[in-house]
């Protein structure tokens, strides 16, 4: 559907569609890597936001569907207790990884034809330099989460370092293909953990083997199966040089440190890790169970935004001068419209189906899954218009963002958690992110010189395209199914 949504909008970039094909050309009769600069058929924004929205529902499906088991096996202490191993193991590594995945992203966005050299310089260079701070950041981790259960501490011990290895793998890999616009490769590929991680589960619940250490292990797994079939594709679709080159190390690292230090609080503040630390504190362990639910329809609010970024990042890398501008300014307004209609769809339905997926026992979560749909709404747009200036090369910018973010949040959980327990826990994510997301359209609005109307809200051309796309591609879809032959 939304490969429709931007079809007009497309059509415009025609000049730039021929120019790209010239220089396309050009490459195939000097042999120099024609496969990293072939065009694809799913080269247009639209197509490419179409492809990564209709992957990122299946995802979202396929966590919700091990989110719903997970919940009426493990209970809220079990569940609490899961979704910490996974989400501060998860936090380590991607702290470790030191931003080489999205220099990847950046480098191979600008130079195509390098996009092997990249892959192998950013594997060593995670290797030599993201070790130390893998160990390092994993202390800290377990100091912090000292309070928690002697499963958790057990677990954190060795499922961080573990999972380190095949995340820096799997994210390199798939950096690199999206930098190229291959997105329906990074997209079959970057759905392979997640349903791996769905057969784990409903594997161990139907042995009645389920437990927090028995599924972390499941976790790792799927993922060294998905690490295997992704580094198998990827030698076989890059272009390879043997030139080696030690000045990569230092691009891709003056590149990623300040997009993983600015990412770090975007982290913190995702899937609700820096409340699962107060509520550590303050709250009894059976809410890290009800934060979890209420995260899961949050993180669902995050599936457009998270397609529309995918996307926008290396768009806005590879374009020049004014194109750059509208790129931005296509997805940030997109995002509204979509995100505001998935939120009030999610508020609504909430006190249906929280009860009904997670059972009675979570009905007390209604509340907190609609405010978390309203935080992971707002935050949706702040990832639209982080990944839009990190594509101007620009990813220091995101630190004060982030910064001010969590130092917000940390400041009205301390006020909210005490009195108003895991429902504060969520007002104070709102309010973070809100602080986050008006810092970013201060930015963007600086730095792209454009005025915020442009910026964000959407024109009435803009609804009417939408309305006209929805109408269009349904009736492509009806003609698509009346002519399958059976």
């Amino acid at each position: 559907m939304a490969s429709t949504i931007f079809r007009d909008v497309d059509k415009r970039l025609t000049g730039e569609t021929k120019l790209n094909n010239c220089m396309e050309t050009a490459a195939s009769h000097t042999g120099a890597a024609v496969e990293a600069s072939t065009p694809k058929p799913w080269s247009g924004f639209g197509s490419q936001v179409a492809v990564t929205l209709t992957t990122n529902l299946f995802l979202s499906g396929l966590g919700l569907c091990s989110g719903v088991l997970t919940a009426r096996y493990l209970g809220p202490t079990g569940r609490g207790e899961l979704e910490v191993i996974l989400l501060w193991g998860a936090f380590v590594a991607t702290v470790a990884l030191l931003g080489l995945g999205d220099a990847a992203i950046y480098f191979t966005s600008r130079e195509p034809r390098r996009a092997g050299h990249y892959w192998i310089a950013g594997l060593c260079c995670a290797l030599v330099c993201g070790l130390p701070v893998l160990l390092l950041s994993n202390w800290i981790v377990l100091f912090m989460l000292q309070g928690q259960s002697a499963t958790v501490t057990a677990t954190m011990l060795w499922f961080p370092v573990s999972f380190f290895f095949l995340f820096t793998v799997i994210s390199l890999s798939l950096g690199v293909l999206r930098g190229l616009g291959d997105f329906i490769s990074w997209n079959k590929l970057r759905m392979l953990p997640q349903v791996g991680w769905v057969v784990a589960v409903v594997t161990l619940c139907f042995l009645h083997k389920s437990s927090p250490t028995l599924l972390a292990i499941g976790f790792l797994a799927t993922y060294a199966v998905a690490t295997v079939v992704v580094v198998i594709h990827v030698v076989r679709r890059l272009p390879f040089s043997t030139a080696r080159d030690g000045r990569v190390w230092v691009q891709m690292l003056q590149y990623g440190l300040p997009s993983v230090t600015s990412g770090m609080p975007t982290h913190l503040l995702q899937s609700g890790r820096l409340v699962q630390l107060f509520i550590a504190f303050f709250l009894d362990p059976a809410a890290l169970g009800l934060l979890a639910v209420g995260v899961a329809l949050g993180d669902v609010m995050r599936v457009i935004p998270g397609a529309i970024a995918a996307v926008v990042f290396p768009r806005v890398a590879g374009a020049h001068g004014d194109q750059q501008l509208h790129e931005l300014t296509r997805g940030t307004r997109v995002t509204v419209v979509l995100t505001s209609l998935c939120v009030l769809g999610a508020v609504s339905v909430s006190p249906l189906m929280v009860p009904f997926l997670f059972g009675e026992q979570f009905r007390t979560a209604v509340y907190l899954s609609m405010l978390m749909a309203v935080a992971g709404g707002i935050d949706g747009l702040k990832v639209v218009l982080g990944s839009s200036i990190r594509g101007l090369g620009q990813p220091a910018a995101l630190i004060m963002s982030e910064t001010l973010a969590v130092g917000t949040t940390a400041f009205s959980l301390m006020l909210l958690l005490p009195n108003t327990g895991v429902n504060g826990a969520a007002l104070a994510i709102i309010l973070g992110n809100l602080t986050g997301t008006l810092f970013l359209v201060h930015v963007a609005k600086k730095v792209a010189h454009c005025s915020i109307r442009r910026l964000l809200f959407p024109t009435g051309t803009d609804l009417q395209q939408l309305r006209s796309s929805v109408v269009r591609e349904w009736g492509a879809m009806v003609r698509a199914g009346v002519a399958r032959p059976s």
